[in-house]
């Protein structure tokens, strides 16, 4: 498993949200946040990991294997 940079409790729960709803929309809803500042979120937290962490599928926004180690 490779080192995980430290996150802070936003950026947990992200990731926590978008492997419960498979969704950007939910999850913005759920944080109480638009849909563009949570894809902007995703953004950073992307380029921060150097990982996708979460590609679009018909079956929703599913993890890759390195968000799967963040969510484990």
């Amino acid at each position: 498993m490779s080192e995980v940079p430290l996150l802070d409790g936003r950026q947990l729960q992200l990731i926590d949200l978008l492997h419960r709803t498979a969704s950007v929309t939910r999850t913005a809803e759920k944080l109480g946040q638009t849909q563009p500042t949570v894809s902007l979120w995703l953004a950073r937290l992307r380029e921060q990991l150097g990982d996708p962490l979460f590609v679009r599928t018909a079956q929703g926004m599913l993890p890759t294997p390195r968000a799967q180690e963040l969510i484990g």
